[in-house]
């Protein structure tokens, strides 16, 4: 049985789970690192920053997979949010073609780095 608490992680355990990540997991000899963020309290916006700032010094591209919030990760190579994340990261209702490109557009304004996938 999986239990989920609302206990805030602290600075250790964050820099804890950082440096295995990217230290004991070779930052340097991946070809890119993929964040997914299920919004349990983790991805904080200062775990966020040490990460991107890690990825960048090794030249290492980060695409992320937001759940509600973009800040700490401004940089990466890729941003894949899904319909109802993109409505929300954009402040703007998704109806067809063109509202997703408007969508889109005001990400990659927001949050300089981002590509847009047409």
């Amino acid at each position: 049985l999986q239990r989920e608490g609302h206990r805030q992680v602290g600075p250790c355990v964050l820099r804890k789970i950082l440096d295995q990540v990217l230290v004991e997991r070779r930052l340097a000899d991946s070809d890119g690192v993929v964040v997914a963020d299920y919004g349990k309290g983790v991805l904080t916006r200062s775990m966020a920053s040490a990460l991107m700032r890690r990825c960048k010094e090794a030249g290492v591209p980060v695409a992320v997979d937001p759940k509600q919030r973009l800040a700490g990760f401004e940089g990466a190579a890729l941003l894949k949010p899904n319909l109802r994340e993109t409505e929300s990261l954009a402040g703007l209702r998704i109806e067809g073609h063109d509202d997703l490109l408007r969508a889109g557009g005001r990400l990659r304004r927001r949050f300089r780095g981002f590509r847009q996938l047409r």
